[in-house]
This record gives structure tokens, C-alpha cells and sequence, in this order.
């Protein structure tokens, strides 16, 4: 080279500074290499000396970018993932294929700039918003034992007005018991509830959701509309997930040194703190939640009905069966037994099961827990089976004791044996054979059996035969009645005895026959009788 300088003084004049000598120096021995001086070097152009001096570089791997297009079309079939996508095009592009690394990073630098979040102005007073924590907050019963339970956190769209509530689980009633304490704390119905695909609001998910019957009955009595958020979707409640991360932040911490023995005592806890949480002032914008609630919701909502819900479950429509009872919750309640064959719909509340079919009137039976049990009404039953549940002795009794004195003592003499429940059929047959009959005219047979004292029922009957049919009032109660004389038991069997007892004529025949014993088939006792054969 024709200059004398030295490399760090050649960097400090190109460069500004001499830290580049060890580039200069580098420069220096390609052109000694090369045989080069300064005379040959400055009659070449800038592409003569790049061309000259740059060496060429690895080309490596390829720096064109993916198709992202088909990288998306390919991840909508089920369980594709985007490896398998690349596994399959490095099988067949090797060389023209980036590595997995990049591929994914530009993959997902392109989805970000491909997203777009759109910026809602929600109307005042129009949406609520309703959800439940995935954190469960918890109470120690009386056993000292944890019980976790369940946290509902309601929304309004424009203020962020905040309600939330504990319950035990996230069933129909708990739900529908949450939701009508968040409208009564607002003081108002706001036109549409946007809540998540859980069963007690949805019973079915989808482009056409189908809404759970008693939250729907729940929503049309406070003349509101339910619009279940898209599945899988947390932006569409964006609203309601932030409330429910902010009342996680906010209330689940205080557990750690308030320890509630009661689930009332917890909700106490939490109403305090989401009043302090309402009336917090905001970090980016004046006011708080309570005073824009206040200010622009509250007004826009509806009003409150007089009344509140009172809680209602539908049950599956059934066809009356034969028995005439109908199976709501694991037990069975009675209808009307010309109800057999038609369709019943039942519907519970908290404590009543209402039963409907068709235009006829509701049944009505208060709710019972007990699993298999029966409840029946014996106004819905047939006249036979009526009279089939008569046929006790208490039940014999009582209608003894509405005809009158005598039968009743006629029914008890009855049950006035060793073992009282062998004399239940006898007052069966009793109440059976006086079917028909005139009360005054049961009470005279009755009478006369006891006087007799033969209180049987084929006496009973004999008597209540022999009594005259078209008269009300039999004459001399307490004696035999006018007309015929009804023997009595005794008397019918001496007479039997004394024709036993008569010679009857026989014709005539040798007497000098051998006498010839005989047993009688008709007698208890073998006994012999003489004859003369």
C-alpha cells in the first residue's frame, strides 16, 4: 500500500473513531493479497470493489415467509396442529422450508397483526352480564370443616356496576335466586341478561340456543330477554370477566383473616366489600362506578315488578299411567283418574308441585322429599278405590259412628276378640250388606242384633231383611219388628231337633231282619243306628 498510516489512525479518519482498526487491517490484506496498490484501486467503481472484496456469503436457509393463508386453512380441520403442519411441508419442500422455530414466530406475529378488538359503546341501562368465579371462596361450618361454594358476579354494560353473591352451588334455583337479588340490588330490569352456556341458563348451546324453562319463565316476568354468550368466546362478556377477576382480587383475599362460620355470614362479608369496590374512584377516568350508575343506568332500566319470582322448575311431560299418579323428583302425586292416557306437565316450586293437563284445573300437592313415597288425593281417586280405603278399622269405626249408637256398637263387638283385626272382614261384610239401605233402618237391625245377642252379621242381615222397604222409621225399635217373626238362632235349632226326634211312618217289613249298624255321614260324631236290615 502507498500510505505510511497506521490502521488505527485509518479508522480514526473513516470511522470516526480507531476501535475499527482490526476492519481496516482486514481490508488491507485482501488488497496485499491480491497484489494490489492504491494506483489500481482508485481507478475501480463501487460495484468493481464490491464485487472484488465482498466475499459471498452462506445463503443458508430461505427467507421467504410462509403462506399463512393455507397455515389457516389447514388448522380448521380437527386436531390439526401447526406442527403437523410443518412436518409435512419440510417432507415435502426440504430445502424451500423454514425451521419450526420461525415458523411459529412468524405464524403468531401474523395473527397479531391480523386481530382486531372492537371498541363497544354499550347503550346505558340495556345489558347485564352475569357469570360465576372459576375460584370458589369458602366458609368452615360447624365442624370446623372448609366448605367451598359458589360466587355470582353480575355487571351492568356502561357503568360496570358490580353484584355479587354466594351460593352453594350453581343449580337452577341457587342461579335463578342470584339473579333476582342483582336485579332487586339495582332497583331495576335491564332489557337484555347476557349470561354464559351454563345448564341452569342454557339448556342447549349453539347458533340457536334453547334456554333453560325456568330462567326463561324467570326472565318474561321481570320483562327481560336472555342472550347466551357465544361458547368458547369470553369477549363477548368482556364486561362480567373483568368484574369477575376484579371481585376475585378484591374479595378472596380478605378470607385469609376473616374466618365465616356460616354462608350467610360470608355474603354479609361480601356485600360489604363490593360496596366499598362500587365506590372506589376510577385510575383513568372521573367518577366511580356507583356515581355513573347513578348517573346514567339506573335510570334507563325498567321497573321492577310488584311482585317477585317465585321460583318455578318444569318436569318432563308425562302420560298418566293407570295408578293415576304422576313421578316428579323421585316421587308420586295423584291426579284425576279420568287424567289416565292424557299428557300431564308438571312443574315444582320450592314448596308446591303443580300438575296441568290440558284445559282442566291444576292439581296442587305440597312438595315432599321423600324418594319413592306417594302422595294421594282421595278426591282423585275412583269410587272402588275409595271404598277400597274405607276398609279399615278406623275407617269402619267412623262410618259406624255417623249412622248411629247401636251400629257402632254392632261394628265394635267386632273387634272385641283375642286377635281385634280378625273381626275386620266381619265389619266389612257389615258395612257391605247395609249398602243401600236407609241410615234409621242400619240402626234398627243393629239395635235388634244386639238384643238378640247374636251381633253376627248373617243376624245383621236377617234382620235387615225382614225390616219393611218403603217404610223411613221401622216400628219398635228395640223389639221384633212388625210382619213376620225372625226366629231366632236358638229357637231354629230346637225345632231342627224335635223333627229329628218324630217317628216317621215306614212301611211295613219283617220284623224278624238282624239289626245292622250304620254311621251317619251328616254327623260330627260316628254314632251307630240300628235298623232293621
Amino acid at each position: 500500500m502507498t500510505t505510511t498510516a497506521s490502521s488505527r489512525a485509518i479508522s480514526a479518519a473513516v470511522f470516526g473513531h480507531p476501535d475499527r482498526k482490526s476492519t481496516v487491517q482486514n481490508w488491507k490484506n485482501r488488497a496485499l493479497d491480491k497484489g494490489w496498490n492504491w494506483a489500481v484501486v482508485s481507478g475501480m467503481t463501487d460495484a468493481e470493489l464490491r464485487e472484488a472484496f465482498w466475499r459471498p456469503g452462506n445463503p443458508g436457509r430461505p427467507s421467504a415467509r410462509p403462506d399463512f393463508a393455507e397455515i389457516a386453512q389447514a388448522l380448521e380441520h380437527p386436531g390439526m396442529t401447526l406442527w403437523t403442519y410443518w412436518e409435512e411441508a419440510r417432507a415435502a419442500k426440504p430445502a424451500q422450508t423454514l425451521s419450526y422455530s420461525r415458523v411459529a414466530a412468524q405464524w403468531a406475529a401474523h395473527r397479531k397483526r391480523a386481530r382486531r378488538t372492537m371498541r363497544q359503546d354499550l347503550v346505558p341501562g340495556e345489558k347485564a352480564f352475569v357469570d360465576y368465579c372459576g375460584k370458589r371462596p369458602w366458609f368452615f361450618n360447624e365442624q370446623g370443616v372448609k366448605v367451598e361454594v359458589e360466587l355470582f358476579v353480575g355487571a351492568l354494560g356502561r357503568s360496570g356496576y358490580v353484584f355479587a353473591w354466594c351460593s352453594m352451588t350453581q343449580q337452577s334455583p341457587d342461579f335463578v335466586e342470584a339473579t333476582t337479588r342483582m336485579l332487586e340490588a339495582y332497583g331495576g330490569v335491564p332489557p337484555i341478561i347476557v349470561c354464559d352456556n351454563l345448564r341452569a341458563g342454557v339448556s342447549r348451546a349453539g347458533r340457536d340456543p334453547v334456554i333453560n324453562r325456568t330462567y326463561l319463565e324467570l326472565a318474561e316476568w321481570y320483562g327481560s330477554a336472555v342472550h347466551p354468550a357465544p361458547p368458547y368466546d369470553p369477549k363477548a362478556k368482556a364486561k362480567v370477566e373483568d368484574s369477575v377477576k376484579l371481585m376475585q382480587r378484591a374479595f378472596l383475599p380478605l378470607l385469609r383473616h376473616n374466618r365465616c362460620a356460616s354462608l350467610a355470614e360470608l355474603n354479609t362479608l361480601l356485600v360489604r366489600r363490593v360496596q366499598q369496590v362500587n365506590e372506589k374512584r376510577f385510575q383513568k377516568k372521573p367518577g366511580s362506578r356507583l356515581e355513573v350508575f347513578e348517573r346514567v343506568d339506573k335510570p334507563a332500566l325498567l321497573p321492577l315488578p310488584a311482585q317477585r319470582f317465585e321460583y318455578v322448575e318444569f318436569a318432563t311431560p308425562v302420560e298418566v299411567p293407570s295408578d293415576y299418579h304422576v313421578k316428579v323428583a323421585g316421587h308420586f302425586y295423584s291426579v284425576p283418574h279420568n287424567w289416565v292416557g292424557r299428557t300431564a306437565y308438571p312443574r315444582t316450586t320450592l314448596g308446591e308441585v303443580v300438575i296441568d293437563c290440558d284445559d282442566c284445573p291444576s292439581v296442587r300437592h305440597p312438595r315432599s322429599t321423600e324418594v319413592a313415597g306417594q302422595t294421594t288425593n282421595r278426591e282423585h281417586m275412583p269410587p272402588a278405590h275409595r271404598e277400597q280405603l274405607d276398609r279399615t278399622p278406623a275407617q269402619l269405626l267412623a262410618w259406624a259412628e255417623a249412622v248411629g249408637v247401636h251400629t257402632h256398637a254392632l261394628v265394635k263387638a267386632q273387634f272385641e276378640r283375642k286377635v281385634p283385626l280378625q273381626g275386620q272382614l266381619k265389619a266389612d261384610a257389615i258395612k257391605s250388606m247395609a249398602r243401600g239401605s236407609q241410615p234409621v233402618a242400619i240402626e234398627a237391625a243393629a239395635e235388634r242384633a244386639l238384643a238378640m245377642h247374636s251381633p253376627t252379621p248373617s243376624t245383621f242381615q236377617r234382620v235387615l231383611a225382614s225390616l219393611p222397604k218403603n217404610v223411613d222409621t221401622p216400628v219398635g225399635l228395640g223389639a221384633a219388628p212388625a210382619g213376620p217373626a225372625v226366629p231366632s238362632i236358638n229357637s231354629k235349632l230346637r225345632r231342627s231337633a224335635k223333627r229329628k226326634a218324630a217317628a216317621r211312618p215306614h212301611a211295613s217289613a219283617p220284623t224278624d231282619l238282624p239289626l245292622v249298624p250304620v254311621v251317619s255321614r251328616n254327623s260330627r260324631r260316628s254314632r251307630s243306628v240300628c235298623r232293621r236290615s
